[in-house]
């Protein structure tokens, strides 16, 4: 994934609802490790793995276009 699509898919994750952005956990959880004192998961996009990160897009995206029909 290049740096562009990064940046929009950053851009994108920001633009979702609370309740869509718990979506990204499940996805971006099978690679980082949890805090679990705190519950937080801290994550930089240049850490995940091209598929993860597609799996990512993906996800967003479709939450973006039904935002969009709402």
């Amino acid at each position: 994934m290049t740096t562009e699509e990064k940046n929009m898919l950053k851009m994108n994750i920001g633009k979702l609802t609370l309740e869509q952005k718990r979506g990204v956990v499940p996805i971006v959880q099978k690679q980082v490790a949890k805090n679990s004192k705190n519950h937080i998961i801290e994550f930089e996009l240049e850490q995940l793995s091209t598929e993860c990160l597609r799996e990512l897009e993906q996800y967003v995206n479709k939450q973006i276009r039904d935002n969009i029909k709402k």
